[in-house]
């Protein structure tokens, strides 16, 4: 299984938009696989996090999917290697992350395993949702946080079906 991190800096800046009343707080997250930084960017983190949940689905039927990063645009792009695994890439600019042949040396591409993939994300995203709900329990019904909670459900189904897949 590949060794992924996804960690995402709840430092001061984090804590001061969410008690503000912020539920989409603008921090940094970082992606490693398999020791390798993929990906650091800024960006909207609630909005984020929703859409790679929302990935899930395109990556398991083995379809490309780009997650834009609204702190460059930069981008994290999923793309179907075989049944188990992806190619995740980070990339700097739009024509990267649409046309591999515009890939630039800084743009970085690691092999991952899809079950790790959203395993990691699932454990970052209920660490992300309850940090923000213990500093601000009044987000408890944000739109983002609501998304956020539907989508890890269906993540988990994903990971429950392709657990019980016969091989």
């Amino acid at each position: 299984m590949t060794d992924i991190t996804i960690e995402i800096d709840y430092g001061e800046g984090f804590e001061r938009q969410i008690k503000s009343g912020t539920a989409d707080p603008i921090v940094v997250m970082s992606v490693y696989i398999g020791g390798k930084e993929v990906k650091k960017a800024d960006s909207f983190m609630s909005r984020t996090i929703a859409e790679l949940l929302e990935a899930v689905d395109s990556i398991f039927a083995g379809e490309k999917q780009i997650i834009e990063y609204t702190g460059g645009p930069t981008y994290l792009v999923f793309e179907p290697r075989d049944e188990e695994t992806i190619f995740v890439t980070g990339c700097g600019g739009y024509e990267a992350a649409h046309n591999p042949e515009e890939r630039l040396s800084i743009d970085t591409t690691a092999i991952c395993d899809k079950r790790a993939w959203v395993t990691e994300l699932v454990r970052e995203a209920e660490e992300y949702r309850e940090k923000i709900l213990n500093l601000n329990p009044e987000l408890e019904d944000d739109m983002f946080l609501q998304r956020i909670q539907a989508s890890i459900a269906n993540a988990n189904r994903y990971l429950d079906e392709s657990e019980n897949k016969p091989k």
